[in-house]
């Protein structure tokens, strides 16, 4: 992977500490963000770690019991 422009239209990918992430311009268009790349396969279980711990950090309970 290099660090160089992509072309009009097309996604730029680039690795750091071994890992993918997809890089874009941000809503200004000035900044760079990058976005981790997470196989099919493991995005159900990425969004429920993430939801589960945020729910345990901000005592969200749920729809039913707020």
């Amino acid at each position: 992977m290099t660090d160089k422009p992509a072309e009009a239209g097309k996604p730029q990918f680039v690795t750091e500490n071994g890992i993918l992430y997809r890089k874009y311009r941000d809503k200004t268009g000035v900044e760079y963000k990058l976005q981790l790349v997470v196989p099919v396969g493991l995005r159900e279980r990425v969004v429920a770690l993430a939801h589960d711990t945020l729910g345990l950090l901000s005592g969200y309970r749920g729809a039913a019991k707020t």
